[in-house]
């Protein structure tokens, strides 16, 4: 595959305020746009995630380990492209916080993460199918005709306050590679704001 960037143009990323499915109060909606590709990335709250998946076996939320204590960053993710195909993998994704990259939760990975805190065989079935179900596809195409809807989960270790990159490598259907990055940061204190977005330092623009 080649390795050149996409020729692209960089744009803002800004805190807005549309998803797609309705936003509690407080939650962090990021709008980022590459050219002539658009993404929304929902931070769902805790309750939210109880409402869509249930109050148990969620997989999404109370994550039992505790060395170090952990916590989900959930994203309700839209991908659109007005002209571009792009090809994108869980399997790639990342977040980076501070130094620390933490790889994107597949249905493999975060079935394996829950494994030893099953209280049941019951319970191993119906979270499996739920994360299955949530996360799949495995890989995926972005055009015009076929634009993403889905959930872009993390695993990371908790801290009052966030500074944060999602990292997205993609494919252009030239072979052109390139890494589409998100910053964001997290404040739990703020009342009534989830977040704010800091300056974008995509690398995805040359």
């Amino acid at each position: 595959m080649k390795q050149a960037l996409f020729p692209l143009i960089l744009l803002t990323t800004v805190f807005a305020g549309c998803a797609s499915v309705d936003p509690y109060i407080g939650e962090q909606i990021i709008q980022h746009q590459v050219a002539d590709i658009s993404f929304t990335f929902q931070l769902l709250s805790e309750d939210h995630l109880k409402n869509l998946y249930g109050k148990t076996e969620n997989p999404f939320i109370n994550f039992p380990g505790r060395f170090p204590k952990k916590e989900f960053f959930v994203f309700d993710t839209e991908i659109s492209a007005e002209t571009t195909t792009l090809d994108i993998s869980r399997s790639t994704m990342s977040i980076l916080i501070g130094s620390d990259v933490y790889k994107a939760s597949n249905d493999f990975n975060l079935t394996r993460a829950w494994t030893p805190y099953f209280a049941s065989d019951r319970e191993q079935l119906h979270m499996k199918n739920k994360i299955n179900k949530l996360l799949k596809p495995a890989n995926i195409t972005v055009s015009p005709e076929n634009p993403f809807k889905g959930l872009l989960v993390f695993l990371v270790p908790q801290s009052e306050d966030i500074d944060a990159v999602i990292r997205i490598p993609a494919v252009s259907q030239e072979g052109d590679e390139g890494i589409i990055e998100v910053p964001f940061k997290v404040k739990r204190m703020v009342v009534g704001t989830n977040g704010t977005v800091e300056k974008n330092t995509g690398i995805f623009s040359e």
